[in-house]
């Protein structure tokens, strides 16, 4: 119970930490030194492999829409917020199809101890939710059921402006215990997992305030129950969309 107890406060107080920081940045505009917004279309591809050679390999694709918001407070703290949803992807495991209604929201904050004019660099932590649900068949024979994930992830974000108006960035965070729950009867109902995600991008301005932006996001997670592996996904894709700075 005391550990059940102090794992609930744990993500709590990491949600209201991170919660807070981008709180600041949204209630400070005033004192911004930039805010962001933008919007990305983004093809997306993922891989779910099982330990042993039965069931075989899930492999999901299609496309999802993602919103970013972000401000810049002070010189030296960024916070942002990414939602991305992916409704109706398409999914196949040996000879059965299924869809899966995906969507994720990650928010973080990073303090960038280094800021050196076109060199800033520095740590970022954040937090993760995300869920999906799985339809295999339909009608009223449709078996559903839903994998939700959420922790604390860390790691680092860096930014490198090559020349005015063309700007570099990339972001690493990982999460050693990201809580899985999971109803679909196969698996234990909450069980943990390690969570990778790495984001790398190129922005370029075409207007006063308008960038167009183009990268690839990375995110494995490997689940495990005690010492045994239950499954390890890979997901990843190309995106572009648009960034108006102000």
């Amino acid at each position: 119970m005391k550990k059940l107890l102090s794992s609930r406060f744990s993500r709590l107080g990491a949600m209201a930490a991170v919660a807070g920081v981008l709180a600041l940045g949204v209630w400070t505009p005033a004192q911004a030194e930039s805010v962001r917004l933008g919007a990305d279309y983004w093809k997306l591809e993922s891989t779910v492999s099982f330990p042993g050679t039965t069931p075989g390999d899930q492999f999901i694709a299609g496309a999802a829409a993602t919103v970013r918001g972000s401000v810049s407070i002070l010189p030296n703290l960024v916070t942002e917020l990414q939602y991305a949803t992916a409704p109706g992807l398409a999914g196949q495991q040996d000879n059965q199809k299924f869809s899966v209604d995906s969507s994720q929201l990650l928010v973080n904050a990073s303090y960038l101890v280094l800021n050196q004019g076109a060199l800033k660099v520095g740590p970022s932590v954040g937090y993760l939710t995300a869920d999906n649900g799985f339809i295999w068949g339909s009608g009223a024979s449709a078996v559903k059921y839903n994998v939700r994930s959420s922790g604390l992830l860390v790691g680092g974000r860096a930014i490198v402006t090559l020349t005015p108006g063309l700007t570099v960035q990339a972001q690493a965070l990982y999460g050693p215990r990201v809580t899985v729950k999971d109803d679909s009867g196969k698996t234990p109902p909450e069980y943990t997992s390690t969570y990778v995600d790495l984001q790398g991008a190129v922005s370029y301005a075409i207007w006063s305030g308008i960038n167009l932006e183009a990268g690839y996001r990375q995110m494995m997670q490997t689940a495990k129950k005690d010492s045994a592996e239950l499954w390890a996904q890979r997901s990843g894709g190309l995106f572009a969309g648009v960034r108006i700075e102000f």
